[in-house]
């Protein structure tokens, strides 16, 4: 979080990307470079994985276990993109010592609940995987074809 805190005191607009993840061009492309969104990816998901609940193409919570029938649920693929009031929202939120020991994610709903928005980057053929382990990289493969 320190070079997260660097960059939002000093950037306009910054694209974080929190995990180890691969993902192919599609997604990449759908980020914004001039306003705040979270990027999705398009793989099925199961109630494990961190989701986002959207709707009209906006961010209204990211959480586990949300369900998965929901059709306004995508699987999130820990990438931010901050920029304009959200921004701000970061820089006072990193600034404060009571959530250093919070998630990005965590913090992403904090900016929504004071009142920040998050459009969603999405496109059908956006695909992510997070590294979690050696067997996943077989699984890159799979995932960019």
């Amino acid at each position: 979080k320190e070079k997260l805190k660097e960059l939002a005191s000093k950037e306009k607009h910054i694209i974080f990307i929190d995990r180890d993840i691969v993902f192919n061009d599609y997604l990449l492309h759908s980020i914004p470079r001039d306003r705040s969104a979270l990027v999705f990816d398009n793989r099925p998901m199961n109630r494990s994985e961190l989701c986002g609940l959207t709707q009209d193409d906006k961010v209204l919570r990211l959480a586990y276990g949300l369900d998965d029938k929901n059709k306004n649920v995508y699987i999130f693929s820990h990438i931010f993109a901050f920029g304009g009031k959200e921004l701000k929202l970061l820089r006072e939120i990193l600034e404060s010592p009571q959530y250093k020991n919070f998630d990005l994610f965590e913090i992403a709903n904090l900016i929504i609940d004071r009142e920040g928005e998050f459009e969603v980057a999405f496109t059908k053929k956006s695909k992510a995987l997070e590294i979690t382990c050696p067997s996943d990289l077989k699984a890159v493969k799979r995932l960019m074809l």
